[in-house]
């Protein structure tokens, strides 16, 4: 059974007058998936001490067609394949601004063949040749001062 995922997404910037915006706040993009879902909501120490949030062996899910994760405190969140220790990708995520990925294999191109392909976002790429996420760590970033906190991940199938 394929169910869809309805995803609403709107930025606007007023700079001297002039609005630029783009995406939609009543036309939603949408992605079949399965319909099983795993999350948690957790409470991260003001440390800098990762804090796994996801393996394959959690929530009966191997895999996510799509990723929602939300902190209410500047952390970072780190995708990681765990059969070869040097591959993961990074994203240094902002309070109150949600971090969204279409799936699980979202970097399985090298860094020059991703900017040249015209991807649509940049992330930090520590090897070149991320395959699939196997694991979700989170680390506050103690750097920021910013206390604890507050996060939720959500993975659909």
């Amino acid at each position: 059974m394929s169910v869809s995922v309805k995803i609403f997404q709107h930025f606007e910037i007023n700079i001297g007058g002039e609005l630029k915006e783009g995406g939609s706040r009543t036309v939603a993009e949408e992605i079949l998936v399965d319909g099983h879902v795993f999350e948690v909501r957790t409470q991260i120490d003001d440390a800098f001490e990762e804090e796994v949030l996801w393996t394959t062996a959690d929530g009966g899910i191997a895999d996510f067609d799509f990723l929602w994760f939300e902190s209410d405190a500047d952390v970072f969140l780190e995708l990681r394949n765990t059969m070869s220790p040097d591959e993961f990708l990074l994203f240094e995520v902002s309070a109150d601004i949600p971090l969204i990925l279409s799936s699980d294999d979202i970097g399985a191109y090298d860094t020059a063949t991703r900017f040249d392909e015209g991807a649509p976002y940049a992330v930090l790429v520590e090897a070149t040749d991320f395959d699939q996420a196997d694991q979700i760590s989170v680390k506050n970033n103690a750097a920021a001062d910013a206390g604890d906190a507050t996060v939720r991940l959500v993975l659909i199938t």
